[in-house]
């Protein structure tokens, strides 16, 4: 009876410890997951500033040209 009751606590042990694990590369994957969509959020942030600056120049070029 104790044996099986140690058997017991040790699988209970073992579940716990590939619990953590588990936890742990859950983590390391979700920080890598946030950062790649970070910078595809800068790169999408950069890209819109571009365009509207593209934009603004052909705006203010079209009012010069319309201007003379």
């Amino acid at each position: 009876m104790e044996i099986e009751i140690r058997a017991k606590i040790d699988n209970i042990k073992n579940i716990e410890q590939s619990v953590i694990k588990l936890g742990a590369k859950l983590l390391k994957q979700k920080k890598q997951i946030d950062k790649y969509f970070g910078e595809i959020s800068a790169a999408a942030e950069s890209s819109a500033e571009r365009f509207c600056r593209s934009v603004k120049l052909i705006t203010n070029f079209y009012k010069l040209w319309d201007s003379k």
